[in-house]
């Protein structure tokens, strides 16, 4: 997938990486994986879910992404459980090409990068919630470790999140979405509290979209070095598919943030997704 949200297109700001690199065991009951891999934490950083082209810039603060280890899913019927454990990748593999991204730091004091499988992710999505027809969803929990050193503690995070499909007729859909997610102890640092709220409504019709999203980022801590952030985005977001593969959104953004005071800004994503 190629994204494009700037006007120009800088080659310094891209980088090649390997992002995965794993073993991967599937069948109908069971899905087990092991080498490098995205752990992920909740679902409203996704590009594919369209709610704009700056959502995943604050929702990716939470993703969990790069990480070293194995994981474990039981397929069920109207749901997946999933369990992995892992730490960051802080080998040669997590250098990159181009950008010259350089080898990520062992003793970083970053939750996760401890070089030890002492971080899980535990995680539950599926449908038909309380055998709601088209009511999707996603619990999950992370805990991840930290080297002992002061004012470092383990990181503590839970995600809820609830999708509905709304099918009306002549090829007419809405999709209202909520993603809640609170972090304790946010990167490691004790009492670095985080909270990411996501409220969507997409409404599309044949291959058109058009969505709204707000997206607010609070950050506290006790300690003056990260003081607090609170941000606010509220995006309008149209979009068409232009084949299978392809798609095209243009996104209107007004941003609030504590740091840096207000802007409202426009960028617009093409997408194409191959499969191999």
């Amino acid at each position: 997938v190629q994204t494009c949200a700037l006007p120009i297109l800088n080659i310094d700001d891209h980088a090649l990486v390997i992002e995965e690199l794993k073993l991967d065991f599937k069948n109908e009951d069971l899905h087990f994986y092991l080498g490098k891999f995205d752990a992920k934490f909740g679902n409203a950083h996704e590009k594919s879910k369209r709610m704009g082209v700056f959502t995943w810039q604050f929702n990716e603060d939470y993703n969990l992404r790069e990480n070293i280890g194995g994981g474990l899913s039981a397929l069920l019927e109207n749901s997946i459980v999933s369990f992995s454990t892992f730490f960051n990748d802080t080998t040669d593999l997590s250098r990159s090409a181009i950008k010259g991204r350089e080898r990520a730091e062992r003793k970083s004091g970053i939750a996760g990068s401890n070089g030890t499988l002492s971080s899980y992710v535990v995680e539950m999505k599926g449908k038909k919630l309380f055998n709601i027809e088209n009511l999707f969803y996603n619990f999950g929990y992370r805990n991840l470790g930290i080297d002992d050193a002061p004012n470092r503690k383990r990181e503590q995070g839970y995600v809820f999140g609830f999708e509905y499909l709304h099918d009306l007729a002549n090829q007419t859909k809405i999709v209202p979405l909520i993603e809640i997610v609170k972090i304790d102890n946010f990167g490691g640092a004790k009492d670095r509290n985080a909270f990411y709220y996501t409220l969507s409504t997409i409404a599309s019709y044949s291959s058109w979209s058009l969505g709204l999203t707000y997206n607010k980022r609070e950050i506290n801590a006790d300690e003056e070095m990260f003081g607090k952030i609170s941000d606010d985005m509220l995006q309008i977001n149209i979009g068409y598919k232009i084949s299978e593969n392809m798609t095209i959104d243009f996104t209107r953004a007004k941003i609030s943030e504590s740091d840096s005071g207000d802007a409202n800004v426009f960028g617009a994503n093409l997408s194409y997704l191959y499969r191999f």
